[in-house]
């Protein structure tokens, strides 16, 4: 259809989806998806559809009633045409058939190899794992969306932390809010929105926006303002010497581990506020740190490359040599 009951045309949500709009596009498109929740919900369900395939209808073009009505008027108009026509309807019939079987095998692969795959985050499951064994960390409220035959190139709305395998031959490339993001194998994140944030923890990654090209190495964050157009550089890895706390709330504990040792800690919500008072050597390892707050704090955490994920499971079955 061509424009919805809520007063935004399909087309601009298409648009939208397929990084094919211009600004003013996305910009009415991000104002009417927070108006409302009936708007929300549309907009859901337009997701969904766009999984399937994400080409407008070809037959939308074509006026079938009209060319009939020429063909069958050229027909009167000439008729020894029309009978030799007539005589050579089975040749037609045939050429017609195979014309439609070549037809349906383009739309196939044209449909298959264009149809995307939309990723949500949730609680259960909010780890992606693509093709090229690149593993992505949606955060809460993220989407990713990918095509369906896997060409190293997504799509992020939202907040995500991004461990990319090393492909030489074709680099990985993240779409964002008018700007996007091109790696070979590095980890870093992401949060796109009106302002586009990156944070580099390895390798080496290339961010370009409308008007400029900036490398980044470890340690460097960039943020992109996209409607002043203005990008601002910074060291978030802040040499940190001493690690001391007293009264610390966790969260903020986790935060200072980041820019100590360059990794992406996901932190439970249910103990971020929790205290922390200690002190610990300078030359201690992210994992005898998290090793010794887990222990008070009841939680595991697994180490992925640059991602750590904290759960907030209580440790069982141990002994207290093995909490130590």
């Amino acid at each position: 259809m061509n424009k919805n009951h809520l007063n935004i045309s399909d087309r601009q949500l298409f648009n939208y989806l397929n990084n094919t709009a211009d600004e003013n596009e996305i910009r009415q498109v991000e104002k009417w998806i927070q108006e409302s929740n009936e708007h929300r919900s549309y907009f859901r369900k337009f997701k969904k559809a766009f999984e399937a395939a994400d080409s407008y209808p070809l037959y939308n073009s074509i006026d079938v009633e009209k060319k009939w009505e020429e063909l069958k008027s050229s027909g009167k108009k000439q008729p020894a045409k029309a009978t030799v026509f007539l005589r050579m309807q089975p040749l037609v019939k045939i050429a017609a058939s195979i014309l439609l079987i070549l037809a349906s095998a383009y739309l196939v692969y044209f449909y298959s190899s264009s149809a995307k795959i939309i990723y949500d985050y949730t609680e259960a499951g909010p780890v992606i794992h693509l093709p090229d064994s690149s593993t992505i960390y949606l955060q809460p409220g993220a989407m990713l969306t990918a095509k369906k035959r896997f060409n190293r190139e997504v799509h992020l709305e939202g907040e995500a932390f991004f461990d990319i395998s090393n492909d030489p031959q074709q680099p990985f490339t993240v779409h964002s809010n008018q700007s996007q993001i091109q790696v070979l194998g590095t980890s870093f994140n992401l949060k796109s929105g009106m302002e586009v944030d990156v944070k580099l923890y390895e390798g080496k990654i290339r961010f370009l926006n409308q008007s400029e090209t900036i490398i980044l190495q470890p340690g460097d964050e960039i943020t992109y303002n996209t409607k002043t157009k203005l990008t601002e550089s910074k060291q978030f890895s802040d040499t940190v010497t001493k690690l001391q706390f007293n009264g610390t709330p966790f969260k903020k504990v986790c935060e200072l581990l980041e820019k100590k040792y360059l990794y992406k800690i996901q932190v439970p919500q249910e103990i971020a506020g929790e205290e922390v008072t200690g002190q610990f050597k300078a030359d201690a390892t992210i994992s005898e740190i998290l090793h010794i707050l887990g222990s008070p704090l009841e939680f595991n955490y697994t180490i992925n490359n640059r991602y750590i994920t904290i759960k907030t499971e209580t440790i069982k079955n141990k002994s207290p040599d093995e909490n130590n």
